[in-house]
C-alpha cells in the first residue's frame, strides 16, 4: 500500500469504527478523565538526532459506541524535540544542539475496551488513530558559538529569533535555510498504544505506552526532512458522567 493511502486509512480508523459500529449498538457511556506522563522523543532524520525526554498531560472525553469500541478525543499539551550530540574533538567538530517543542495536540482515537468480555478489575485496553498538533513554543539551544544568533553558549532562545528578517531588524532574508528558525505550525501524524485499566470504585485507573510518528517535517527549510517521532509513558483517571439508554 502507497504511503499516502496509508496514512488515509490510519486517519478515517475512528470514523470507519464510528459508522459501523453505530448501527449495532447506540452509545453507552460518556466519560470524562485527566492524563499525565513522560516521553522520550527525537527526530527521525539522517542526521542521527538522539532522544530527548519530556512531559505531557491534559485531558481526554470518551463515548462508548459498542462493547468492546469506544471513540476517544484528547485535548494534550505535549513537549517533543531532540537532542544533537556534539563532536567537539573530531574533524570536521560540531556542537551539542537541543531542540524544544511545546504542542497543543489533538488525538482523534479508536479504542478497543474488554469491560464486558473481561469484567474483572484488571484489563487490556489498546487504541489507534491521527493526531493533530499546533506549535505552541520552540526553543533552540547549542553549545558553542552560534552563527545565526548572539546567545550566551547552551542557553535556550526561542527558534523565530533566529530567523534572519527578526536577528536583523528587517533586513534581507538570505537564500539559506537556517536551522529551526522557520519550524512549522503545526504537525499530523498517528499514535497507536496499549495499556491495562483497573476498577477503582467508580472509576478507572488507566495506565498506557503509546507511540507517536510525524508526518510532516518540523524544520519548514533548514532541516525539512526532520519528523516528530517518541514515545509517551501515561496513567489515566477517568471517570463516568452519563450513561445514554438504547
Amino acid at each position: 500500500m502507497p504511503p499516502s493511502c496509508w496514512r488515509l486509512s490510519v486517519c478515517l480508523l475512528p470514523a470507519i469504527f464510528l459508522m459501523t459500529c453505530g448501527g449495532s449498538a447506540l452509545a453507552q457511556d460518556l466519560a470524562l478523565g485527566l492524563r499525565a506522563g513522560a516521553s522520550s522523543t527525537r527526530f527521525v532524520s539522517d542526521e542521527g538526532w538522539e532522544h530527548r525526554l519530556g512531559a505531557a498531560g491534559g485531558v481526554l472525553l470518551s463515548l462508548g459506541l459498542h462493547d468492546l469500541l469506544a471513540l476517544q478525543v484528547e485535548f494534550l499539551v505535549a513537549e517533543a524535540g531532540a537532542h544533537f550530540p556534539g563532536n567537539p574533538d573530531g574533524f570536521p567538530r560540531w556542537p551539542d544542539k537541543d531542540v524544544g517543542l511545546t504542542y497543543l495536540q489533538m488525538p482523534v482515537l479508536a479504542r478497543l475496551q474488554l469491560r464486558s468480555m473481561m469484567p474483572g478489575f484488571i484489563r487490556p485496553t489498546a487504541h489507534l488513530g491521527p493526531a493533530l498538533s499546533v506549535l505552541v513554543s520552540c526553543n533552540y539551544a547549542r553549545q558553542g558559538p552560534d552563527r545565526f544568533l548572539d546567545a550566551p553558549e547552551g542557553e535556550p532562545v526561542s527558534c523565530r529569533s533566529r530567523h534572519p528578517a527578526v536577528r536583523d531588524a528587517g533586513g534581507a532574508v538570505p537564500d539559506i535555510g537556517v536551522p529551526f528558525a522557520q519550524p512549522r505550525a503545526y504537525d499530523v501524524g498517528v499514535v497507536a498504544g496499549a495499556g491495562v485499566e483497573v476498577v477503582v470504585g467508580t472509576s478507572l485507573v488507566t495506565f498506557e505506552a503509546r507511540y507517536g510518528r510525524g508526518f510532516l517535517s518540523v524544520d519548514r527549510l533548514g532541516i525539512p526532512a526532520a519528523r516528530n517521532e517518541g514515545w509517551l509513558i501515561t496513567a489515566t483517571w477517568s471517570r463516568l458522567v452519563h450513561s445514554f439508554v438504547p
